[in-house]
């Protein structure tokens, strides 16, 4: 859920540290993605959804742990080190069988993406969610059906009968 609400890459997901996570009283939170491509940092937030279930498996974590801000944000299943990649893809392969549904981190990046842009989001602050430098990198994500950009010029059109 973390990669779907926040848009971040698998590898940037691993090196979260709890000190990276900010919990805001509206019940969003924020995320401080240090060193990602490109050794560059960046902001992405997270919706309250998203926010509430990783407080909840931070409260289940053990309580040295939580007051440790260089401790991994999301450690092993047994708790001793940051969690890897492969075991990330692993529990993504298992929720897909489970699904019936094909699974990649890079596609719940790109569903993070699309689901923005359908939402109206402007592509700028997009590219700096996703951290890219090129906003032709931002903009392959911003492919969407074609009902989807009917549906939109439609209601976007002014009313110049008036």
């Amino acid at each position: 859920m973390l990669l779907l609400g926040s848009g971040c890459r698998i590898s940037e997901l691993q090196s979260f540290t709890r000190n990276d996570f900010t919990l805001f009283s509206e019940g969003h939170g924020r995320l401080i993605v240090r060193e990602g491509k490109g050794t560059k940092d960046r902001t992405t937030f997270l919706p309250p959804y998203v926010t509430s279930e990783l407080v909840l498996f931070l409260s289940s974590r053990d309580h040295n742990d939580l007051f440790d801000s260089n401790s991994p944000l999301i450690s092993s299943p047994r708790g001793d080190s940051t969690i890897h990649q492969d075991t990330i893809r692993y529990y993504l392969r298992k929720l897909s069988k489970k699904l019936k549904f094909h699974l990649t981190p890079h596609l719940l990046r790109h569903t993070f993406a699309t689901q923005l842009i359908k939402q109206g989001i402007n592509i700028r602050v997009l590219q700096d969610l996703l951290g890219h430098s090129s906003l032709n990198t931002t903009q392959i994500y911003s492919h969407v059906s074609g009902q989807f950009l009917e549906d939109e010029f439609i209601s976007k059109l002014p009313d110049w009968s008036k």
